[in-house]
This record gives structure tokens, sequence and C-alpha cells, in this order.
């Protein structure tokens, strides 16, 4: 490395490591005014597991690249190739595995090509640009199909969908629609103790972000004709959902409504048949489920028959029997 003139000189730059080596040649100002640089590399992922306990990651990624201009508004060309990539954090129920594709670099703009991967038993897939000249804009697709996804301890979804986002940092669309092909309940799990862990948390004041504030959500999110509920809990449940996502990525809220026509489940540690029952979504601005079932059980040879209504947390349960007995009799 020489320096000449506030002018710094890369003729021979070369770093290596397990199954790492990058390289670099070309010319920088001190000042960050002009840049004229070579980059080439082939880097084992699996290093990024040194630095956190948290990460799990495997694969490698090749970069060739020129980088030019300013500092400040740098134009880059070439190419970063994904091979074999997986990448996993402990925070997050679903990882990336198998992540092959290219990010081909135009100077002040990025396009995604051919890039799949595996996620959550299933394959993704994912297409667009991002470009970086002054405000950030974007214009991505990704498809999913079989993947399963963790909606809550003891509750996971297998779902296909097909999600666009395009627009900019200050106004930006997140569309598509999602399907869900199976639910999942773990053998411990009980409808009712699930709907409760369900209610809407007290939101703490949080920092605001421009990106997600500036999100808005249209996702339509239904249930397939040939839905499966697999669990030890509910016994031939049949269901149908046709909601609709809106608000903003910062404050997501849910319209739409979720069917459920027969089948067993239990409910607060007692199975019961289900009679009729749905769960409604009002509010566009918030997460807000609000139920209507009936419910019917047998106890000492008495029909005792559960209507719960209202909010998840603040849920009226009410009783009727037959033969007729008092409230307390009945519970």
């Amino acid at each position: 490395v020489s320096l000449d003139n506030g002018t710094v000189r890369l003729q021979s730059v070369k770093l290596t490591g397990p199954k790492t080596t990058i390289q670099a040649t070309g010319t920088a100002s001190v000042q960050g005014q002009n840049m004229n640089l070579k980059l080439d590399a082939n880097a084992d992922l699996g290093l990024l597991q040194n630095f956190s306990q948290d990460i799990e990651s495997a694969g490698s990624v090749v970069l060739a690249a020129t980088i030019r201009g300013p500092v400040s508004k740098p134009l880059v060309n070439g190419a970063l190739e994904l091979r074999a990539a997986g990448l996993h954090y402990a925070g997050f129920a679903n990882g990336i595995s198998n992540a092959n594709g290219t990010v081909v670099f135009n100077g002040n703009s990025a396009t995604i090509r051919n890039l799949s991967a595996e996620s959550g038993g299933g394959s993704i897939t994912a297409s667009g640009f991002v470009g970086y000249a002054g405000t950030l804009r974007f214009g991505l697709h990704a498809n999913a199909s079989n993947t399963r996804l963790q909606v809550q301890q003891g509750v996971s979804v297998v779902t296909a969908a097909d999600i666009h986002l395009s627009g900019t940092t200050d106004h930006s669309l997140v569309s598509g629609t999602v399907t869900i092909e199976a639910l999942n309940y773990l053998p411990q799990s009980d409808i009712g103790s699930l709907l409760s862990r369900a209610a809407p948390p007290v939101q703490a004041p949080s920092a605001p972000s421009p990106l997600l504030d500036n999100m808005r959500l249209d996702i339509r999110v239904r249930t397939s004709p040939a839905l499966a509920v697999q669990a030890s809990v509910a016994q031939n449940l049949q269901a149908d959902a046709d909601l609709r996502i809106r608000g903003t990525a910062a404050q997501p809220g849910v319209l739409g409504r979720v069917n459920v026509s027969e089948g067993q489940l239990v409910f607060f540690g007692s199975t019961f048949t289900v009679n009729s029952g749905s769960i409604g979504f009002y509010n566009p601005v918030r997460i807000d489920p609000v139920l209507d079932i009936s419910l019917e059980t047998q106890a000492k040879g008495v029909d005792v028959v559960l209507h719960v209504t209202g909010p998840i947390d603040n849920m009226k349960l009410s009783y009727t029997s037959d033969p007729p007995l008092q409230f307390q009799e009945i519970v």
C-alpha cells in the first residue's frame, strides 16, 4: 500500500482464512472524494459463527466487483453469488438454507437473479431490484411454497405465498396473497390457552422507523379448500378463513373472519364439540380478534353448551344446559 499526494494506492492486498480469500487493488482518495477499486472475494459464510453464538451459518459467497466515484455516492458494478448459503439466528423461528443465486450490481442499483432457498421445509424464490441513487427504491417479489411458520409457541402453519414489495423508503406497499394449507398444534396445546396468549399486549412506546411507518400492507390471507388441521386437541376440525392484513408494517391491522363449522377441540382443559363459531377482525390498525363460538359437551349425563363471545382480552363465557341447571351447578 502506498500513499502519494492524498491518494492511497492498493498495489497488492490479499487476506486469507479458512476457505476464504479476499483480494483488492486500486486507488482511493484520503478525503473520500474518489475511489477506483477492484474487489474479488470467495468467503466461507461459516465464519459468521465465530462472531456470535446466536448465528448458525454455512455455504459461501463469491464477489467480483469494481467501485468507482465518491464514498458518499459510489457506483458499484459486478456480481455477488451465493452458493449453498445458510443462515439461522436464534431469535427467529425460521432460517434460510441452501440459498443459491446471483445479485448483479449495475452502478447505483442491484438486481436479484435466480435466487432460491429453503426455509421451514419448503422452498422460497426471490427476484427484483433495489435502487440506491439518493432515495432507496425497491421492486421485489418473493414466492414461497410449503413453508412452515411458527405463529406462536405450540402453533405452526404451512403456507404458500406470493408477496410483492414496491416503492421507496418514503412510500411503499407490501401486497400479495398467503394461503394456509395446514394448521398444526403441539399435543399439549389447548385452544383456550392459545387464544389467551394471543391477547394483544400493551404496546410500549418505541422509536419511530421511517421505513416501517411508511410501508403500507395489503395482504390477503385465506385457507386452502383442502386445509388440514393436525393436533391431538382438535379432531376433524373444519375451518376456513378470509382475512386482509392492512395498516402499516409498524402497526398492522386485520380485517375479515375465521369460521369454524364442525369438529372437536379442547377448550381450557375440557373437550367440546363445535356447534358454530367465528373469529372476526374489525380493526384496520390493530390485530384485535372478536370471538363468537358455541361449544357443546356432556358431563355426568348433562348436555352443556358454552358460548364464548367478545374480544380475546375480555372474553365473556355463558353456559346453558339440558336439563336446565343453575350456573354454579354447570360450572
